[in-house]
């Protein structure tokens, strides 16, 4: 592409190395802001796994020389020992800077609906529960640590690899579930009927019946215990978070599965140490 010209501003696409990134960074980053760790980790992941896109982002360079916009990206870069394409705007007036990145971030919502042509009202839920289901594929829980954050792609790609069992469980959910005054969160119902149906589908959805909509519950049993327990969550009568839930709805699933019984709601909810 041609170098562009306009009031003595540049724009040019530049692949940059390692070493053009540390001289910017060493010699032209001047009174920027912090540097955010967890979106530089974020980015040179994506990187060193390929996914990083040429998008149209671009390093923004003052007419004095100093770096204005694309610290994260550069630093990013370095870190993770890549060569990438930005296309470059020199020049700029150094005033500009407060202006730069007021906009709103996309979600892995906003990204599957541009790249799959997700219904907004849905993408929101499925990205919440990709991220959900991926975090118990991992054997990841509130207590393990060393999850990284899910990328918008990241997002997109486990939405494509998925997508069969996505929308038979999104599907379920529509047809059996109401859609205001849910036991819990869209997202949440749709992981957890995610990942118990990739265990038996038959047996999922019949236990997601009984948890979420009290549907074939004849007597006090494990679902019984597990939905007045939710119950209570959703009305703030008992305190807990998102991953407590999913490990009191695993558990009490593996205890149906193998034909074991719970006597009281207590043994139902998540006591830290103790499961």
């Amino acid at each position: 592409m041609n170098e562009l010209k306009h009031d003595n501003v540049t724009v040019k696409i530049k692949k940059f190395t390692p070493q053009d990134a540390a001289s910017i960074l060493d010699n032209n980053n001047i009174n920027n802001r912090a540097i955010s760790k967890a979106r530089i980790a974020e980015y040179s992941s994506a990187m060193s796994r390929g996914e990083w896109l040429f998008n149209g982002d671009s390093i923004r360079i003052s007419d004095d020389g100093v770096l204005l916009d694309g610290q994260h990206r550069l630093t990013a870069l370095l870190k993770s020992n890549t060569e990438q394409y930005f296309i470059v705007i020199e020049n700029m007036k150094k005033n500009i800077g407060f202006t730069i990145d007021g906009g709103k971030n996309r979600t892995g919502g906003d990204s599957l609906t541009m790249q799959s042509g997700t219904p907004k009202h849905l993408a929101a839920a499925i990205s919440g529960a990709i991220k959900l289901f991926q975090r118990h594929e991992k054997g990841l829980t509130m207590m393990t640590g060393g999850y990284e954050k899910l990328t918008n792609t990241q997002v997109v790609n486990k939405y494509i690899e998925q997508k069969p069992l996505i929308e038979k469980c999104c599907a379920w959910l529509n047809e059996n579930v109401s859609r205001k005054g849910g036991i819990l969160s869209k997202s949440e119902m749709l992981a957890i009927t995610m990942i118990l149906s990739s265990a038996d589908e038959a047996d999922a959805f019949l236990f997601c019946n009984m948890v979420f909509c009290g549907i074939g519950i004849n007597e006090i049993c494990a679902q019984s215990h597990l939905r007045d327990y939710l119950l209570e969550c959703k009305s703030k009568a008992k305190k807990s978070n998102q991953q407590q839930r999913l490990h009191s709805i695993i558990k009490v699933w593996n205890s149906v599965r193998s034909g074991r019984n719970m006597k009281s709601k207590g043994s139902v909810v998540f006591r830290s140490g103790y499961d």
